[in-house]
């Protein structure tokens, strides 16, 4: 598909933000509800030894409470996010500001692959980075599948002048 309408907008899967989102909330509410029952327990937690139940159910809380309110956010803002548009791309992430790559500021689109081990085996992440002429690399995230969005991105350059034709 030569003739690409633009913008064009990658962003990452509703699935996992929503999983984050509602998964999080559960299990935050949970701990909440442990700290507020009135019945006494104790926890077993490795080094410390026996601890309160409803002292370990805080930091559970909190940290499953940032998650879910953190997926929360990239369901709601829609970030992150890749755009490209007439004037250039676009990078939206959620907490940090906008970036815009003006098609003439654009070197190079790169693809780095991470091998990283999780649960007993390999898994492979590829990032895509966009290259500026200054030479810094801006990476907008895991959007999805990075051979299928690089392409895009070189085709629509390339039509704008910007990179040679891949």
């Amino acid at each position: 598909m030569t003739n690409d309408k633009l913008p064009i907008v990658f962003t990452g899967t509703v699935g996992s933000k929503l999983v984050m989102f509602l998964v999080g909330g559960f299990f935050a509410g949970a701990a909440v509800l442990k700290i507020f029952d009135d019945r006494p327990g104790t926890v077993r937690i490795g080094f410390f030894g026996e601890v309160d139940a409803h002292t370990a159910a805080w930091p559970v809380a909190v940290a499953l409470g940032t998650v879910s309110l953190l997926g929360l956010a990239m369901l709601v803002f829609r970030c992150p996010s890749l755009t490209l548009r007439e004037d250039g791309i676009v990078i939206a992430r959620c907490f940090k500001a906008t970036v815009t790559i003006p098609w003439s500021a654009l070197a190079d689109v790169t693809v780095m692959t991470a091998h990283t081990w999780h649960r007993g085996r390999t898994v492979v992440v590829d990032v895509i980075y966009l290259v500026t002429k200054d030479g810094e690399k801006i990476s907008p995230g895991v959007l999805g599948e990075a051979r299928d969005i690089e392409p895009v991105i070189r085709r629509v350059a390339a039509r704008k002048s910007a990179l040679p034709k891949a």
